[in-house]
């Protein structure tokens, strides 16, 4: 579970950080407590009103950090992070997560680091 809140830490301590690269480790892991905390806040906010304007508060609040990340996890896989703008089109939402999931980073460097 350490491994788990690491990711979600590094993740929003590289909010603005667009370059370099992220594990498939680190991706999943800080997507997996993103998902808990926005699903908790969801179910939270059925009880209390309060729990609705938190969730949009968090929502907007993790775009960038998520977005940064995945833009790292496709230099990971030596892809450009321009690809990460298919997250904004149904369709092709569920092609880059899949690739995000599936793809094997490029062993050693690439041309956006180590």
């Amino acid at each position: 579970m350490e491994d788990f809140i690491y990711s979600y830490k590094k993740m929003f301590a590289n909010y603005f950080i667009f370059e370099g690269r992220t594990s498939r480790n680190d991706y999943w892991q800080a997507i997996a407590i993103n998902i808990i905390i926005g699903a908790v806040l969801m179910m939270l906010s059925r009880l209390l009103p309060i729990f609705g304007t938190l969730s949009y508060i968090y929502g907007v609040a993790a775009i960038v950090p998520v977005l940064a990340m995945t833009v790292r996890r496709l230099h990971d896989t030596d892809k450009s992070g321009w690809w990460a703008l298919a997250a904004f089109f149904p369709a092709l939402n569920i092609i880059l997560v899949a690739y995000c999931c599936m793809a094997e980073p490029q062993r050693g460097g690439n041309r956006f680091g180590y």
